[in-house]
């Protein structure tokens, strides 16, 4: 032990599903900050009435959903995933 020659060595073999595990939940639990955020600042301006008022922010976030839906898809296509197809049950079960 003096010269180093000691190792000891950990296998764990579902360490990368749980770390994969861990990352979606990490991310689900992100997008609800963000989202709610999202809300509490949407609800603190809407007591000042500007020119579009509230229908304004109603049209601002139907924009910001489908810009994040947009997004989205086009980052799936990129990485490779295709999106999921629906199967006719009729169809399958012959």
């Amino acid at each position: 032990m003096a010269s180093n020659e000691f190792a000891l060595g950990i296998d764990i073999p579902q360490l990368t599903l749980m770390i994969e595990a861990l990352q979606k939940v990490a991310n689900r639990i992100f997008s609800g900050l963000v989202l709610a955020g999202l809300l509490v600042a949407s609800a603190m301006l809407l007591p000042y009435h500007r020119s579009l008022g509230t229908g304004g922010f109603m049209l601002a976030g139907v924009l910001a959903l489908i810009g994040a839906v947009v997004s989205f898809t086009m980052t799936r296509h990129t990485l490779g995933e295709e999106a999921p197809v629906a199967v006719d049950v009729a169809r399958a079960t012959g």
